[in-house]
């Protein structure tokens, strides 16, 4: 994902936070492939019956997982306490039901 395409998904306008916002697009990725052990989707069958593969980061469920988590991480950048008790934010089931259908369906490898 370049920073242009994350920029524009978190509704940024100014370079100010260019530099974090390109750490969490590569901790992002990194964590969704660490999670899945995926970096390829099948898009079909050549013509000798072999699957024809493109890299993961041109799959829409994989760059929406990836924005998903971007905008978690830049909305939630501290950790809160209330009360003398650390609170930390959730990851939104959105991400985890993404980055476990990467993990389990067949068309990813």
């Amino acid at each position: 994902m370049t920073l242009e395409e994350a920029k524009n998904y978190l509704r940024v306008d100014t370079d100010d936070d260019d530099t974090l916002i390109q750490a969490l697009i590569t901790a992002a990725e990194s964590y969704i492939n660490q999670q899945t052990g995926k970096t390829k989707m099948i898009v079909g069958t050549g013509e000798d019956g072999q699957p024809v593969y493109k890299d993961i980061k041109e799959s829409e469920l994989w760059k929406l997982a990836v924005k998903l988590l971007l905008a978690h991480w830049y909305e939630n950048r501290g950790v809160e306490t209330s009360g003398g008790r650390v609170a930390v934010t959730k990851i939104s089931h959105s991400v985890d039901a993404l980055v476990n259908h990467i993990a389990m369906c067949g068309d990813y490898v």
